[in-house]
């Protein structure tokens, strides 16, 4: 007989839990559903500007998702903004590398969004445009804004996008070059045009003085780059930055001068 009641207190004790787990489950439901149904209150955007880079806004932002939900965010029940579809669709833009959105327990929609990270500006042989970014991708110009970056010229012959990867080995020679004066404070503050020439070997214009710097190619750059440095805090510091019109560190241990011509030599 006290088996009996035994299991049956067990039993009503299971049904009860069981009872108020099910209640507690509706009610989170109808929590959700009734939040779902809220009017979206407000979109929070906040757009990462590195090195004051803008090429997108907030307005820029704002049209976009109009295009994706066909209206304003703040006139729309929650459950009719499709938040994927707009992180999708802000993804294609070409100067953003990442975007995230999400709402909040306030009903406000957040966009997140990373713009991409220009270290270089190419216009190849056939006269086309684009940045690289710090991961190594193409990305095409922008009518709002202009990224004060070096400008890679002369013999390029890439594979004719403006975006995207490039496996061409010149477009890699490129890439590894402007990464390199990039991360360097001396070289990225000093260094403004970059000539290619039809052995794809660079020769560098600085943004002060008028000598061309030539480097070879993209080989032992860290090498070259710190007898340059060398050179710089030594002989130019001494005769100054006018007195040779060309630096050649391309041979192994070597700095080679040209001087200017004068009038009287």
């Amino acid at each position: 007989m006290s088996n009996w009641k035994e299991k049956y207190r067990q039993t009503f004790s299971y049904s009860i839990w069981f009872g108020v787990a099910l209640i507690f489950l509706v009610l989170i439901g109808a929590t959700t559903k009734k939040h779902k149904s809220d009017p979206c209150k407000n979109v929070q955007i906040n757009i990462q500007n590195l090195d004051n880079t803008t090429f997108v806004d907030d307005v820029d932002i704002k049209a976009m998702i109009r295009n994706v939900i066909t209206g304003d965010a703040e006139t729309l029940p929650l459950y009719s903004i499709d938040i994927q579809s707009i992180e999708k669709d802000l993804k294609k833009f070409h100067q953003i590398r990442d975007a995230q959105v999400w709402f909040d327990n306030r009903s406000t929609l957040h966009v997140y969004v990373d713009q991409k990270k220009p270290i270089a500006r190419v216009v190849n042989s056939s006269n086309v445009s684009y940045y690289i970014d710090n991961t190594g991708q193409k990305f095409p110009l922008s009518n709002k804004f202009t990224a004060r970056v070096p400008v890679v010229t002369g013999e390029i012959v890439d594979n004719g996008l403006t975006y995207g990867s490039d496996s061409t080995t010149l477009f890699k020679n490129i890439y590894e070059l402007v990464s390199y004066i990039e991360t360097d404070t001396l070289w990225s503050a000093m260094i403004e045009q970059i000539v290619v020439d039809r052995h794809q070997e660079f020769t560098l214009i600085p943004k002060w003085g008028d000598q061309k710097i030539k480097i070879g190619d993209a080989r032992h750059l860290g090498v070259k780059f710190n007898r340059l440095k060398l050179f710089y805090e030594k002989a130019i510091h001494e005769l100054g930055w006018n007195t040779y019109s060309e630096i050649n560190v391309r041979y192994k241990g070597q700095v080679v001068c040209t001087r200017k011509h004068t009038q009287d030599g």
